[in-house]
């Protein structure tokens, strides 16, 4: 497989990817976004793989190989079955920014961590170049996620895919050991299920995971 080849698939990939981050920013239902989530961590991994031909690396295959198993299969498993009642809800999510706003401002992000990465980009090999302004416009805009959900699940949602999007951007940067990425593997299994515990003990003792109705309860026991 020639290089210009693995450059246009793997520009491709970053394409896709940043699509997912989009996507996801516009989702109103649980559902939906974890699909987003899976279809992401299936783009993380095919730029992975591209990454491990073209640079010949275990390393690479490896985080390629458990992301897929970590993040498109383990942590879906987890949440729809344990989760599987909030997650078949056709119930909106809450937003606090209107979805036109959010994506413009998804927009704005994206420009920014363009040219905020592009003095480094232009170091690397061409092919992974793509990777960090697109994983640091994933991370912005994960974050950006993360503050106007008012969700307990869309939250962790944003921060899994937080999470994808710093490793898309990672990839392009170190390619040394695979220990990282099953350190982190692990990692978000373990707390995948600590928030799969406490959001069914909360569902089940409250009847929401709305964070500012739980912020009210807060405030009503302290008076």
């Amino acid at each position: 497989m020639q290089i210009s080849l693995v450059y246009g698939l793997n520009a491709l990939s970053a394409a896709l990817f940043l699509m997912t981050v989009f996507l996801f920013l516009a989702s109103r239902q649980t559902a939906a976004s974890l699909s987003l989530f899976v279809r992401q961590a299936l783009l993380l991994s095919a730029s992975a793989l591209l990454q491990a031909y073209a640079l010949h690396s275990l390393d690479l295959l490896l985080v390629a190989v458990i992301t897929i198993v970590a993040k498109a299969f383990i942590i879906p498993w987890m949440l729809r079955r344990s989760l599987g009642a909030s997650f078949q809800s056709r119930r909106e999510v809450e937003l606090a920014v209107s979805v036109p706003t959010s994506l413009m401002i998804a927009i704005g992000a994206s420009l920014v961590a363009y040219f905020v990465s592009q003095p480094l980009a232009e170091r690397m090999p061409s092919f992974v170049a793509v990777n960090l302004p697109v994983g640091l416009a994933g991370l912005l805009i994960s974050v950006y996620a993360l503050a106007v959900r008012r969700e307990a699940l869309p939250q962790f949602l944003s921060l899994l895919m937080l999470d994808n999007a710093a490793f898309f951007a990672g990839i392009a940067i170190a390619t040394t050991s695979a220990l990282w990425e099953i350190v982190a593997a692990l990692e978000g299994i373990v707390v995948t299920i600590i928030v799969v515990l406490l959001t069914r003990t909360i569902s089940e003792r409250i009847g929401t995971t709305h964070v500012s109705r739980l912020s009210g309860l807060r405030e009503e026991g302290s008076r």
